[in-house]
């Protein structure tokens, strides 16, 4: 990274992916790169920073170091089944370093099929090293198409290997979970539709990678709907086994702690990492919760089992029993990032404005854009959707099962002056506490803050009785934490309401990805509803340079860096941050394809 940084264009980006079975822990880490020397102290400082200890998978890790952008995916598995799980459009790596100990120290690893995935994921002109000189080695690589020479080694090393892979491509796999458009378009010129949480964070993600991105918002400014509540929760609901959808939360979660981190060292976005408390009511609950977290399915810095005095001590305040404490996750101001994301360079923000029509052209999309002073029409290589009101007016997009829920948060604001009696403000908890609703406190301009929620209803229409969906965000309150709630009844501390209607789908996942031909995919697909277990070696068809994330109902603030990081290296065609299996669990093609296999279609 230090010499890219001092040789290679300003414009030019570094992708570095590396393979671990058994991740060096983080104190290790420390301890080695303390001797490294002063010039790369600075490099090392980022990487430890955010080095992930936790979890198998792919962990996403971006920096940007003397005005070049570096991204460094860090596969925690076994080489060639963290290779073949990578999802790329074409071949692509345009050098190998195999470092790995000799054969006969690790023999597990040099096996043909790790060279049969090297060759998969090499092009034309594809160079590779090897400081293991191994006959079997190098035969290995012969076989899978790469021209091998002997060379002088590096440092105490006598040879180690260097080759060229001089033959044609292999074809990449295919399937319906498959997200690359075929051909991929190129994109300068994206059109973001909805300047929320998942239109912010991909514009700026296609803005970081030098694209020229029109963020276009209907409303005044930008998180005018529920992504405008005065507090949002980063947390993540775990579950009991490591599916493609639950290990998607899992490293959208590690993905946004990582993401808020970056951006809070350089903006007020209100960022507290307090840790949360999911409170576990004794009994049944409780035996889940404990259950869950006693089953080593994920690692214990990412939450444990707290009895309830720990809880307590945690929290700072009474609390009914215990629960899973998440000690990295808290709390931030989404408008405030939503502002910060929006104002990135590159992006060209525009309110008032609303999208009336949109056209495809054989070299992109029309739009027509409705503003103050008439109506004018804008052409783009690509758009992404990233509304959901516009998700049901856009008459070619397939016909997505949307799930409306319309809630509200209230909160209540206290000033501290020193006095005591009956008149001084609350004892509020330190950490966030969830269970069936939320609370979390936080100082704002000298003032302390108290927000609640969880109340909501079903439906499009906006529910306009606040005063019982107050009652309701009440009682979840008394629920969690019953001193507070008395004390604000007691005090009658008037609170302030926001009313807002977050979208998501049946399987509580969002809808990323680029948009399918529902009439082409029916056809392509078709034998999944004679026979749903085989499956069908082809590519969807989908609408070129059209592309939709929305969605995320009220994970929001966990599921969309890792969102816009995803849609921004699937338009620019880069190696995706997430693992080809687990592209299942939020692809828009998905509900189709489920029609398919229950032979609805």
């Amino acid at each position: 990274m230090e010499q890219f940084s001092r040789t290679a264009p300003a414009s030019a980006r570094l992708h570095y992916i590396s393979c671990e079975l058994h991740p060096v822990r983080l104190q290790d880490l420390k301890r080695y790169y303390a001797n490294l020397p002063s010039s790369l102290l600075t490099l090392a400082a980022m990487v430890l920073r955010h080095y992930p200890e936790q979890g198998k998978g792919l962990h996403r890790l971006q920096f940007s170091y003397r005005q070049r952008f570096f991204t460094l995916d860090l596969m925690y598995d076994e080489a060639t089944r963290a290779l073949r799980a990578l999802s790329m459009p074409a071949p692509a790596v345009d050098a190998w370093y195999l470092d790995g100990f000799a054969p006969s120290r690790n023999d597990d690893m040099w096996q043909p099929r790790l060279f049969r995935e090297i060759a998969g994921l090499s092009k034309t002109g594809t160079t590779l090293a090897s400081y293991s000189v191994a006959g079997a080695v190098r035969r290995s690589l012969e076989s899978v198409g790469f021209h091998i020479e002997k060379s002088p080694g590096y440092g105490n090393k006598r040879h180690m290997l260097s080759g060229c892979f001089d033959t044609q491509p292999l074809p990449l796999a295919t399937g319906w979970q498959c997200p690359w458009p075929e051909p991929q378009r190129q994109a300068e010129n994206v059109a973001v539709i909805g300047a929320g949480l998942a239109g912010c964070a991909t514009a700026q993600a296609l803005a970081i990678r030098g694209l020229r991105v029109t963020l276009i918002e209907a409303q005044d400014t930008v998180a005018t709907g529920s992504s405008g509540n005065p507090r949002g929760i980063v947390h993540f609901s775990p579950a009991r086994q490591l599916t493609p959808a639950a290990r998607f939360r899992l490293q959208a979660y590690c993905h946004a702690l990582q993401h808020y981190a970056v951006l809070a060292g350089k903006h007020d976005i209100g960022w507290h990492d307090s840790g949360v408390i999911q409170l576990a009511m004794p009994g049944k609950e409780q035996r889940q919760w404990q259950g869950l977290a006693d089953a080593g399915c994920y690692d214990s810095s990412l939450f444990r089992w707290v009895s309830n005095p720990e809880a307590q001590a945690l929290a700072g305040v009474p609390l009914p029993g215990g629960g899973l404490f998440f000690p990295r996750a808290g709390s931030l101001d989404p408008g405030a990032l939503c502002r910060v994301l929006s104002q990135a360079r590159g992006i060209d923000l525009r309110t008032r404005t609303t999208v009336t029509a949109m056209m495809a052209g054989p070299e992109g999309w029309t739009l027509t854009l409705n503003e103050a002073n008439g109506s004018t029409e804008a052409r783009f290589d690509t758009v992404v959707i990233c509304t959901n009101p516009y998700a049901r007016n856009f008459p070619f997009l397939p016909d997505y099962p949307l799930v409306a829920n319309h809630g509200q948060t209230d909160t209540y604001t206290f000033r501290y002056t020193g006095a005591t009696g009956t008149d001084s403000p609350p004892v509020l908890p330190k950490t966030v506490v969830c269970h069936k609703g939320y609370a979390v406190a936080w100082k704002q301009q000298g003032d302390h803050r108290l927000m609640t929620g969880g109340s909501f209803a079903q439906g499009h229409h906006v529910d306009a009785d606040t005063a019982m969906l107050a009652d309701k965000n009440r009682a979840l309150l008394a629920s969690m934490l019953p001193d507070l709630a008395a004390g604000l009844a007691l005090t009658g501390h008037a609170c302030e309401s926001r009313t807002g209607t977050r979208v998501t789908t049946p399987d509580y996942l969002p809808l990323i990805g680029p948009v399918e031909d529902p009439q082409a995919c029916r056809q392509i697909f078709a034998g999944l509803a004679r026979n749903a277990r085989k499956p069908v070696d082809a590519r969807p068809d989908y609408l070129p340079g059209l592309y939709i994330n929305a969605a995320h109902g009220a994970n929001g603030l966990a599921t969309t860096p890792l969102a816009g990081e995803y849609l921004a290296a699937l338009i620019c065609g880069e190696p995706l941050p997430m693992l080809q299996e687990d592209i299942q669990a939020f692809h828009p093609l998905r509900y189709l394809v489920r029609e398919l296999k229950k032979q609805q279609a």
